[in-house]
Formats: C-alpha cells, sequence, structure tokens
C-alpha cells in the first residue's frame, strides 16, 4: 500500500511541476474532506470559464511532504491556498477561503496574462 501511494505522491507531483510553464497552478492545502477545502473548490467550480480562460490548474494538496517544504505550509495547517505563476513564482498565499474574483485580479494584472489577452484581442 505504501508503495502504491509513494508512487500516486510522484506522480502528482511530476504533474504539477510540469504544469509550470504551460498554465498557472493553485494549490489547495488540506484535508480534501474539510468543508473549507470542499467550499473553496466549489467556488472555483461555479467561476471554470474564468478558470479556464487564465490557464489555472487546481491541485489538491493533502500532506505530501515535498509539496509542504517546497511552499513551507506547516504540516496539519487546516487549509492553504498557493498562487503559482507561469513562471513557477509564488503570487499569493491565504490561510482564508478566497473569491475566485480575487484570484482573477491577481492574474490579470501579470504581465504575462496582460500579454495573452492582448494576442486573444487581436485574434479577435
Amino acid at each position: 500500500m505504501r508503495i502504491i501511494l509513494f508512487i500516486i505522491s510522484i506522480f502528482i507531483m511530476s504533474n504539477a511541476a510540469a504544469q509550470f510553464s504551460k498554465k498557472r497552478a493553485l494549490f489547495i492545502f488540506g484535508d480534501p474532506k474539510s468543508e473549507t477545502v470542499k467550499e473553496q473548490l466549489a467556488l472555483l467550480k461555479k467561476e471554470a470559464a474564468g478558470v479556464n480562460d487564465r490557464d489555472l490548474n487546481i491541485t489538491t494538496v493533502a500532506g505530501e511532504e515535498k509539496w509542504l517544504k517546497k511552499y513551507e505550509v506547516a504540516p496539519g495547517t487546516p487549509f492553504t491556498i498557493i498562487l503559482v505563476g507561469k513562471d513557477g513564482g509564488e503570487k499569493f498565499r491565504s490561510e482564508k477561503l478566497t473569491q475566485p474574483s480575487e484570484l482573477f485580479n491577481i492574474i490579470d494584472a501579470m504581465p504575462m496574462r496582460q500579454s495573452e489577452m492582448r494576442r486573444s484581442k487581436n485574434e479577435q
């Protein structure tokens, strides 16, 4: 059983790391069964079009040590979200439920996103 969990963890970590060049990442640290994690995911699901438009990949992290260390999240922290840009840099962190509109405003202010919006406007 431990081997299977280890293999799954490696797969999740390699997938998340590979997406930095293609997508922005929103890591949601916490127990996937907790009300806060469920509520954050529900808020984001309601705004699926905005999430997709901003190339945002959402990953729930439940105690994977590598990610806890990488993003300096203390083990057992009930809830933390971290927004990571396409450049791999941390752009936002919160231990509170965050409205998608707040995340979208942060993303939309990023230079790479500004460029994407200009390109999209020119293609229309």
